[in-house]
Order: C-alpha cells, then structure tokens, then sequence
C-alpha cells in the first residue's frame, strides 16, 4: 500500500471526496498524527523502529567563510600552506626559519621541528619552487634539493551543516596543516574561506530519526563503546579537552537548532575517518506528498498499516462531529494494534516468562525458563 492509497482510504471512511487536494493534504496530516499515536503505544519499542546507523570521527575546523559554500564530499585546499619534498639533505633545518628556492626565489616557512625527514612542513609559501633547485634555510644554512611541493588538504565529511553551522567545518580526513588566517579553497564549489583553527570533534549529532541511542561500536578499532554518565566525564576531565581514541559515550542533550540528539565521546576521539557504528529505537519521520507513490511497507509493517488509516480517520470523523463513526474507527485501530502487540511480544525469540520471588525485595523477578531459547 502506498501513501496515496492510505489517504484514500482515509477519506472514503470519512466520507469525503478522495480528490480533494485540501483533503488529502488533512489526511496526511492525520496519519503522520495516527503513526506517532502507533509508536508511542509501547514507548517506541517496537521490532520495525529498532534500527543501525553509522558516521566517521571528525576534526572541526573554524573558519570564516568568504564566498560560496563548502559541498559534502569535496577536497579542500589550503593557499599557501603543504609539505615540501627534498633529497640530498646537508645541516638541519629548524623550525620557524624561511626556506628559500636557489632558481625560483620562492620562500616558505617551516611550521614543525624538523625530525631528519625528507618530508618538511610548510607555511607562508609564497610562489611555486623549481623542481631540482636547492633549498637554502635562513637561520641554519642547512641545504637540499627540491623535489616536490603538496598543499594542505581535508576532505569535508556529510556531516556538514553548511546552513546552521557554516563556520564549524567538519572533515574525516586531513593532509598536512593549515595555518592561521590561510584561505582554503572547495575543489569542486569552488567556496573559499579563511582557517582560524582546528580541533577533535567534541559533540556528534545523531539522525534525525533518533529516539533513543542504545549502544556504539567503534568499527575501525574493532571494540564497542561504553556508556556513562555526563558526571563521570565532568569527574573525569572537566575542561574537557583530553584527547585519544574513544572509549566511552554519554548523552549530551539536543541540538538547539536542529533538534538532533547529540553525543560525546571520552576520551575525545583524536582520529579523523574512524567509522562508527550505532543502534537506536527510530521515530517515522512526517510523511510529505512527495512520499505519496512510496510504499508503506518502508516505514510501517503491513500488520500495522490498517491501523493508520483507521486512526487517521478517527481524527477526521471526530472533526466533523460524527463521533459514532469515529468510535468504531478506534475499535478497528485497536483492534489491529492489539494483534501487533502480540508479534511484537513474539518476535524476539521463543521465550517462556516465568515469575520467580525475589528474597531481598519482596517481589517478582520475571526471567526466560533453561532451554526455552531457540535459535532462529
């Protein structure tokens, strides 16, 4: 059954005109209503709402956007900032000191101690070297032959919100370094800007059909990740600022904008790309009339589909004042609701309740009986 089809069938009920933009368009009103209804019978907990997603560790780089937008996806280069190449090293290059090309008279500056390697970082260049040209340093002398030059560059991760959040550039992966007040520019939007910083991810936001998060698995390191509370992250590192691989989550409230549910990671997760996995109990978002042509199987099993016709009429039948009607429409719901409570309560596995006294409280104790689980 389609949408489509579900607010026909709500109108016929009503006994109203099933060509009625205004009508349909109520009546999709109603079913969004009728499927929040449906889900919140049983707190959500039903087998059809469990659900698995998955997102990638994040650095935030704050910039200051000048032209355009970043698109998700894209590479994005930094202006005057990258990793030098050299071979035939004579002395020791330091860190701070300008570099300088024996045939371009290009220049750049070193940004890192320099540990030995043929791989130097740059900022500040200025220009393009020559290739095979010697590179002279300015407060040390030491020498090499220029081999190659490659920008700064990140990746920007589909967990960009370039509408609410232009200025927190999330990426999942990152080569080199920028520096401060470089323009880094969208290989593919062509949007350029200007790097302030750059920083571990602190909160993640959830999809926006998130009710509850359950658990986390951290995929690439190959170890699930625990749950806690805010006051032990606070306990454990009040300033927040303590960087390694994830190991712990805890809910960190919603997103002010969008409403999405937020998480943090402890330690923060220091690591960019690191895939991660994570189960939760989904809501059925709004359905819109560009849902109309989708089969409803997508979001509701067909056990329950009756059901949202049948509340969604209710709601219409109620507004015309035919509240005889309306009733038997709340029969049928919950008639059909009833019976999906039951495979609900049966799709888990083959259980046997037993009630068991618990000595400490008083109470009862209800735990599945030895032998009583079979594999599917």
């Amino acid at each position: 059954m389609t949408l489509a089809t579900a607010i026909s069938m709500v109108l016929s009920r009503a006994g109203l005109d099933t060509t009625n933009a205004t009508y349909k368009d109520q009546a999709r009103i109603y079913l969004n209503t009728a499927a929040t209804g449906i889900v919140n019978l049983l707190g959500g907990k039903w087998w059809f709402l469990h659900k698995s997603s998955t997102f990638v560790t994040t650095k935030t780089i704050t910039i200051t956007v000048s032209s355009g937008a970043f698109t998700v996806g894209e590479t994005v280069t930094g202006g005057s900032s990258g990793t030098m190449v050299v071979t035939g090293i004579s002395g020791t290059f330091v860190a701070g000191e300008t570099v300088t090309g024996g045939t371009s008279g290009r220049t750049g500056v070193i940004t890192t101690a320099y540990d030995g390697s043929t791989s130097i970082t740059l900022s500040s260049v200025s220009g393009t070297f020559t290739s095979s040209e010697t590179i002279t340093g300015g407060t040390s002398s030491a020498t090499a032959t220029f081999s190659s030059f490659t920008a700064s560059s990140c990746v920007v991760d589909a967990a960009y919100d370039a509408t609410n959040y232009p200025t927190a550039l999330l990426i999942n992966a990152l080569s080199g370094a920028f520096t401060a007040s470089e323009t880094l520019t969208g290989g593919s939007s062509g949007a350029s800007g200007t790097y302030s910083s750059i920083a571990s991810t602190q909160t993640y936001a959830l999809g926006s059909d998130v009710i509850t998060p359950h658990s986390f698995v951290d995929v690439t390191n190959d170890r699930p990740l625990g749950a806690t509370g805010m006051d032990f992250i606070d306990a454990a590192d009040a300033d927040r600022d303590y960087n390694a691989d994830g190991r712990l989550w805890h809910h960190e409230g919603i997103d002010s904008i969008t409403g999405k549910i937020l998480i943090r990671f402890h330690p923060i997760s220091e690591t960019p790309g690191d895939d991660i996995r994570y189960r939760y109990l989904g809501r059925i978002t709004d359905w819109t009339s560009s849902d109309d042509s989708t089969d409803m199987a997508r979001w509701f099993p067909e056990e329950l589909q009756p059901a949202l016709w049948m509340g969604a009429a209710e709601l219409y039948l109620q507004e015309k004042g035919d509240e005889e009607a309306a009733a038997s429409n709340r029969y049928e719901h919950d008639r059909i609701v009833k019976a999906a409570k039951e495979t609900n309560r049966t799709i888990w596995g083959n259980r046997i309740w037993r009630r068991q006294s618990l000595p400490s409280s008083g109470g009862f104790n209800y735990s599945p009986a030895a032998g009583s689980l079979t594999a599917a």
